[in-house]
């Protein structure tokens, strides 16, 4: 195949994605008419308090469209799995493995990224957080190429995308597989062409956006004032949720805005009808929590449940 004659059609397509935003992205890529000829996702995972062994929303969609779907526990050691393979190109989109820099030769064409940040801002596991937490006005896809390096290759095109008030991770993952979309719709098949170059990052703008780990998920009050807790909050919402210590268990906090009402640091309180918690500089007004094996309710809920506790 020529590189001029690089119509979606004609190329195909190894898919590595995992989260429901790289599922939208896969769906996309099939409308688009690429000819997708596998799928490489994470392994079945236990879901919810019963634990229930659940695939993987890019593995949904590829056994909707009846996709052969491959699950490698460590992609680093079962990459040759896919060396037989007649593969143009490699695609990935929050896969959430490192996969090694032999296996991106298996592309003829080449091996491309969709990456949530704007390059090279960014670089790493948790992009979309880490900008929120930030308080960052807007973020972004960055259409790149996959290089052994983390996050290290040419930037070939960017769909920018603002942050608003209301967002939170959600909404943001939602609005980049949109933008992933525009990015396959057009660049990436100038890519594949040859009419389209890259273009090297800077690499003295690079910021790494660190995984986020278990212990980042408690709400860091003493450092933190009012308008830094609720990107804090927003960044973590709706999963996996930033807490509070409360009552001999975690309070999660899913929506809330900033406050300048002066609390004592660290305690909860109902006032005028807010629920506030004093934080380092000012404090967070909490409008939907979920207490420990409880359901999500708004703040109100939550107080009316706990009424002595906030006499």
């Amino acid at each position: 195949m020529a590189l001029n004659e690089c119509t979606a059609d004609r190329l195909k397509v190894l898919y590595l994605g995992t989260p429901k935003m790289s599922a939208t992205l896969l769906e996309g890529l099939l409308e688009l008419g690429y000819d997708v000829i596998g799928v490489v996702t994470q392994e079945d995972a236990p879901v919810g308090r019963k634990k229930i062994l659940t695939p993987s929303p890019v593995k949904e969609v590829a056994l909707r469209h009846n996709l052969p779907v491959y699950t490698p526990a460590r992609m680093k050691e079962e990459y040759p799995l896919f060396k037989d393979l007649d593969i143009d190109l490699i695609l990935t989109f929050a896969y959430g493995q490192i996969v090694p820099g032999p296996f991106l030769d298996y592309a003829k064409i080449g091996a491309y990224n969709f990456h949530g940040s704007i390059l090279p801002r960014y670089r790493g596991a948790a992009p979309i957080q880490r900008a929120l937490m930030a308080g960052e006005g807007k973020t972004g896809v960055s259409l790149m190429k996959m290089v052994e390096k983390m996050d290290a290759g040419e930037v070939y095109a960017i769909e920018e995308i603002k942050i608003l008030e209301d967002d939170d991770y959600g909404t943001i993952c939602e609005k980049m597989a949109l933008a992933s979309i525009k990015l396959a719709a057009g660049p990436l098949l100038e890519v594949a062409s040859g009419t389209l170059g890259g273009k090297p990052q800077d690499e003295s703008l690079v910021t790494i956006a660190k995984k986020i780990k278990k212990e980042d998920e408690a709400l860091p009050i003493d450092r933190l004032n009012g308008l830094e807790a609720f990107n804090y909050v927003r960044a973590l919402s709706p999963t996996p949720g930033a807490y509070v210590p409360f009552e001999g268990g975690n309070l999660k906090i899913f929506k809330s805005k900033p406050s300048t009402a002066s609390l004592p640091f660290g305690s909860l309180k109902y006032q005028n009808g807010r629920l506030l918690l004093g934080l380092r500089e000012g404090s967070l007004e909490l409008l939907e929590v979920q207490l420990s094996g409880s359901k999500k309710m708004a703040a109100s809920a939550f107080v009316n449940g706990h009424r002595a506790l906030f006499l």
